[in-house]
């Protein structure tokens, strides 16, 4: 809750630097391969990330070679049945709708009901499944960044890196809905909005 918004804030500076810059039209210099690339290394992480998860375990961190050991040692000393049974059923349900009702929205009926469930049954705790902690209600506190909590150096490194990916990830989704639905875009305008939703969002202590 320290380090966090101070990353935000400098992944803004940064943005708004390219957008300042006219960063935009660098995206057309690179290739789509390469960017098809670097989302799909992006979703194969976030799926490696996941799939501790579903043993009833916890996410791991780092790179390929840290999070498949992880994966195979919760597998081995953590797996939950009932949670992979929960997981790989929701899975399925998810897929199959999406095949034969792609317009039902059955992710978040999941959520939802599996929240019901929990709320009027404890159903997953009984399990030992593990569930979200409580989230405090209301609505955030404005605070002022603590600069002295990371150094300088390493929030630059971090906010600069954060920026990159933002840019080459979001313009790539936003050029995609642009050409699908047939509207033009301003890639430094995109640009200019993640950096002012950073830059606003940091003081609310959220991530990038």
């Amino acid at each position: 809750l320290t380090a966090v918004p101070l990353f935000t804030f400098f992944t803004g500076i940064f943005l708004l630097i390219f957008a300042l810059c006219r960063f935009g039209k660098l995206k057309k210099y690179v290739s789509t391969p390469v960017l098809g690339g670097f989302v799909s290394g992006i979703c194969i992480t976030i799926i490696l990330l996941q799939i501790p998860k579903l043993f009833g375990g916890n996410a791991g961190t780092g790179e390929i070679f840290d999070l498949i050991p992880h994966i195979y040692h919760e597998a081995l000393h953590a797996c939950n049945l009932w949670a992979l049974g929960t997981g790989i059923l929701s899975v399925i349900l998810i897929l199959g709708c999406k095949k034969f009702f792609p317009k039902f929205p059955l992710s978040v009926v999941i959520m939802l009901l599996s929240a019901a469930l929990e709320w009027k049954f404890q159903l997953f705790s009984k399990a030992g499944i593990n569930t979200l902690p409580e989230v405090q209600g209301g609505f955030p506190k404005i605070l002022l960044p603590d600069f002295s909590a990371v150094p300088v150096f390493d929030c630059i490194k971090g906010g600069f890196s954060i920026a990159l990916v933002i840019t080459a990830e979001t313009l790539l989704a936003a050029n995609g809905y642009a050409m699908k639905n047939r509207y033009k875009l301003s890639d430094n305008t995109e640009i200019l909005s993640y950096s002012a939703a950073n830059i606003i969002s940091c003081f609310l202590g959220s991530c990038p």
